[in-house]
């Protein structure tokens, strides 16, 4: 199941003074956020203190039988920590797939506590799973090791969790510890976002080591903690696994320039590290590095041959600064199958030598000729302010439209063999006389398969 990021219109509780008036006013607050008339699909309580008469109205319309749209998502967010929230908050669990804790900087360990308790209930009664608590966000919360302990008994034992966001969240070393030992038992998260959750390099590989043995994890999101050699090695590791499902692995924002420096040696990225993970892995379609100062193009573009399913390669916001040593990737024998190389907010397209801009875009115009299904190669903005400006650009648009269409259109052909001499012939009379026609171009793009009429029978063609 993936949960979309649209959760329909809101039934909202704030405690924020700057928007209407009304709701400092309990009664009104109750009587205007839960008209019964809309057909509300979440519900939001933001900067509140729970009163019980606030909790019993919540809970009411939670549970409201003449509710015809079911609850989609519940988010609590700077709200104090009491046990009118924790009673709302369980009426909720129990009606809601997605739940969100944000902006909880002193979360009591109760509600902690109730939401593990809840989520090892799938495995208690496995029947529950299809009902129960399918996506969790918490988002700048402060977790204890007594928290993380108890957060990671839910994680261990769910059966009903598919999608799991941290983004922000904060635990020592002793409580990630414990929560890597939840991921190692998991067996139903699909999507795993640990977001600017200031991991360093030995918890990334702890990660990385307590997921290798799960099979249902389709993406796995690490953008924005501090990877470095162990962490690459491990996923490394967690890619070459035999049962590894993985499709997307973003590794976007590593900060590499905010190190120590004991560790100035491992102060650049090295995705060579990941090739052999790559080489063997038979799942990964997209892979994220974008914001991470990269430079070496010659070990990055060894990716694309060495994985055979990757089909998206984000390299925004680096420091390529010439793609020369691309010769490497357009030369392969085999090419990849990649369908988008994100190159866009890089050094190369800011070059105002003509010579430079000139060489760059000769590279990149053979990638898209050696790569038919290649159709994306940066920002469309960025990447037509660059190739306009250079002698190829319209050899650049030429195999961008080839690769969109043309070598699609051969590679999964229904047109009987005999049926070719005609085309060709048509090509030549259609085009014939024409300094800038490409026959081959406009030949795989197939309007010349008809005779402008919508028929295809050979026999009829002039």
């Amino acid at each position: 199941m993936t949960f979309s990021s649209y959760y329909g219109p809101s039934v909202y509780l704030s405690g924020d003074h700057t928007h209407h008036d009304y709701w400092w006013n309990e009664s009104s607050l109750i009587e205007q956020a839960f008209d019964c008339s809309e057909n509300k699909t979440s519900i939001h309580i933001k900067n509140l203190d729970v009163t019980p008469t606030l909790s019993d109205h919540v809970i009411d319309r939670i549970r409201d039988p003449r509710k015809t749209e079911g609850w989609i998502k519940f988010t609590v967010s700077e709200c104090s920590d009491n046990e009118n929230l924790i009673k709302v908050v369980k009426a909720a669990l129990s009606h809601f797939r997605c739940f969100e804790l944000a902006d909880m900087k002193l979360i009591g360990t109760n509600l902690i506590r109730y939401l593990s308790t809840h989520m090892a209930m799938s495995e208690i009664n496995p029947a529950l799973s299809n009902t129960m608590l399918g996506r969790l966000e918490m988002r700048e919360v402060d977790l204890s090791t007594e928290q993380a302990y108890i957060f990671s008994e839910g994680i261990s034992k769910t059966t009903s969790l598919r999608e799991l966001s941290l983004c922000s969240v904060t635990m020592d070393s002793q409580g990630f510890r414990k929560l890597a030992l939840g991921f190692r038992a998991n067996k139903s998260i699909e999507n795993l976002q640990i977001v600017r959750c200031q991991l360093h390099d030995r918890q990334v590989s702890m990660l990385a080591e307590a997921l290798s043995n799960h099979d249902r994890l389709n993406e796995l999101d690490l953008t924005g903690n501090y990877c470095r050699d162990f962490g690459l090695k491990s996923l490394s590791r967690l890619l070459s696994m035999k049962n590894c499902e993985l499709r997307v692995l973003k590794l976007n924002d590593q900060y590499y320039n905010m190190i120590t420096t004991s560790e100035v040696d491992q102060s650049t990225l090295r995705v060579e590290y990941l090739l052999e993970g790559l080489q063997q892995n038979t799942s990964l379609q997209e892979l994220q590095l974008s914001r991470n100062e990269l430079t070496d193009v010659d070990a990055l573009l060894s990716i694309l041959w060495k994985c055979p399913t990757l089909k998206t390669l984000d390299l925004l916001g680096n420091n390529i600064t010439q793609l020369a040593s691309l010769r490497r990737f357009w030369s392969q024998c085999r090419p990849s199958r990649l369908q988008k190389l994100e190159l866009s907010y890089n050094p190369f397209h800011y070059n105002h030598a003509k010579r430079v801009r000139d060489e760059n875009a000769m590279w990149l115009c053979r990638i898209l000729e050696s790569h038919p299904e290649l159709r994306y190669a940066g920002k469309k903005s960025y990447l037509e302010t660059f190739w306009k400006k250079t002698c190829h650009h319209a050899q650049i648009q030429h195999f961008l439209d080839l690769n969109e269409t043309g070598r699609v259109l051969v590679a999964n052909n229904t047109v009987p063999l005999a049926f070719w001499p005609f085309v060709f012939e048509r090509a030549n009379k259609q085009f014939e006389g024409s300094r800038r026609a490409n026959v081959l171009f406009h030949l795989l793009h197939g309007p010349v398969t008809t005779n402008g009429r919508g028929c295809s029978d050979p026999t009829k063609m002039k």
